[in-house]
């Protein structure tokens, strides 16, 4: 998969999902400001990443004019399935994507 970013995803162990994640799944990031930003997820060496888990994803933005600025590298942001579910950190992202 042609990718935006890397990011490292942590899945909450307590008041998050009860079940993995697979490999592949899409769910939106939250930011500071409380907006929900539409993201593929691709699991880097894993089959699924299950509650108290730290795994690493490539990252492609389905809006990424709606993230625009809003990312650097190191920033944190929520994971949303209806609610907050874990957290992540952007550890690197392209040169063509939302700087």
């Amino acid at each position: 998969m042609k990718h935006d970013a890397i990011f490292e995803l942590h899945l909450s162990p307590v008041g998050g999902r009860k079940k993995p994640v697979a490999a592949q799944f899409t769910l939106p990031i939250v930011l500071g400001e409380q907006t929900l930003h539409e993201c593929k997820f691709d699991l880097k060496d894993r089959k699924m990443l299950a509650p108290g888990e730290t795994g690493i994803a490539y990252v492609r933005f389905l809006r990424p004019e709606s993230l625009q600025g809003k990312l650097q590298i190191g920033c944190t942001f929520g994971l949303w399935d209806r609610h907050l579910i874990g957290y992540g950190k952007v550890l690197e992202l392209s040169k063509d994507s939302v700087k």
